[in-house]
């Protein structure tokens, strides 16, 4: 997930018809939204992202749970969000880590980044899906 937040919806507006050509371009591996940090205040400060410097933005991996603030102060333009996003991709640019967490995972490979634990068990049976049957049993 791509996040860019804006503080105003003429901003909004511009971002979205700048960068539209770098999202068609990746849509099939990011999804980028543009946020009204209004509507949702704390979601800036999740994303390691601080206070009322606009335009931001932030890439969130989803299947890690791992948070990539763009820079402050860099320049907010498709070739730069590309020459960045792939120093992350490469693994050149840290995830953030929140003030406070644990990072399992960064001790275990380097990498650094929130992890998460399971908090409860929960049955295949209750997960939504297909069942097929292969080879004389019930298959997701």
């Amino acid at each position: 997930m791509v996040y860019v937040f804006a503080d105003s919806e003429a901003k909004r507006a511009r971002l979205r018809r700048e960068l539209a050509g770098f999202a068609q371009g990746y849509f099939d591996s990011l999804t980028a939204v543009t946020v009204d940090p209004l509507y949702f205040p704390g979601l800036m400060a999740r994303l390691g992202l601080a206070g009322d410097d606009y335009p931001a933005g932030a890439v969130h991996q989803l299947s890690t749970d791992r948070v990539y603030p763009y820079p402050r102060g860099r320049a907010f333009d498709a070739r730069s969000l590309q020459g960045w996003g792939l120093g992350v991709f490469q693994g050149k640019i840290k995830p953030w880590t929140p003030p406070g967490a644990t990072t399992a995972a960064a001790a275990a490979n380097g990498n650094g980044g929130p992890t998460k634990r399971a908090t409860r068990r929960v049955s295949m049976h209750t997960q939504l899906g297909d069942y097929i049957k292969v080879a004389g049993r019930d298959e997701l």
